[in-house]
């Protein structure tokens, strides 16, 4: 996983690999490709002719537009005997 250290001036510059993404998100490489299609997540840029990458600061924002979910807690499992 990429690390972040401090104020670092090129972070805009950060570019992930699919390993990267795949680890930060917990999803499969073809579950990103298909939220691409969806435009529902950040596209790859061409790095190479056979390299792509994802800006780190983009997938940042990703998840910082994702919904918080906090899960209910049921009454029954509140009341501990």
């Amino acid at each position: 996983m990429p690390e972040r250290k401090g104020d670092d001036p090129l972070a805009h510059l950060r570019l992930l690999t699919i390993k990267e993404v795949c680890a930060l998100t917990r999803y499969t490489p073809q579950h990103i490709y298909r939220l691409m299609r969806q435009a529902k997540f950040p596209q790859r840029i061409r790095i190479g002719e056979n390299r792509v990458g994802w800006r780190l600061t983009e997938i940042e924002a990703w998840f910082a537009a994702r919904p918080v979910v906090v899960a209910a807690i049921d009454d029954s499992e509140a009341h501990i005997s």
